[in-house]
Formats: structure tokens, sequence, C-alpha cells
């Protein structure tokens, strides 16, 4: 699975400030430091006011 190149743009730049990358696009799972959270899995409202 190839990733496009704003996708890797995206990735780099999250992963690069060290913070999570919210998306349900599994091609993100290629980069091997990125932190996702997949949003149609996870309980974002527990993220937002917690």
């Amino acid at each position: 699975m190839a990733m496009a190149p704003l996708n890797v743009l995206i990735d780099s730049h999250a992963e690069s400030i060290g913070t999570v990358l919210v998306t349900n696009d599994q091609a993100v799972r290629l980069v091997g430091n990125l932190r996702v959270e997949d949003w149609t899995e996870a309980d974002l409202w527990m993220l937002v006011y917690a």
C-alpha cells in the first residue's frame, strides 16, 4: 500500500512534533513511530473532554 505525497507530508509533520494523528486511513500505519488514533474506533469524546 503506497501513501499519497500529501499524506507523507502530513504524517511526517505529525511525527516531527510528537502529536497523535487522528485518521481512519490505514496507509498511515506504514510510518514507524507515528502515533495514530482511528476516529472510527476511538471514543474521541473522552479525548476532547479529558
